[in-house]
């Protein structure tokens, strides 16, 4: 489902959990960016990977090379790449 925070200003950040019968997944984590390094993207990945521990699952996710020592230091770790492709019409 959706989850998202407000602020006065409207939207603070918002992120899609997708849950299976094994896992779950986090897609699409978006912090506005005058609330970034405040910690909020933080607070959304430590909610949703104690979500899943709570329920046995594992938390998986999508994120630029940029981002992986962010997510390494939430303690995430890579498991792969992903390639995406596109159709010229």
């Amino acid at each position: 489902g959706l989850h998202f925070s407000e602020d006065g200003f409207g939207i603070a950040s918002a992120a899609m959990r997708v849950e299976t019968s094994k896992g779950a997944a986090l897609y699409n984590l978006c912090v506005r960016s005058d609330r970034r390094s405040q910690g909020e993207g933080s607070k959304i990945v430590r909610e949703f990977s104690t979500w899943c521990a709570d329920r046995g699952f594992p938390l998986f996710l999508q994120a630029g090379g940029h981002l992986e020592t962010w997510y390494v230091s939430l303690g995430m770790h890579p498991i792969g790449t992903v390639r995406a492709y596109a159709q010229n019409s």
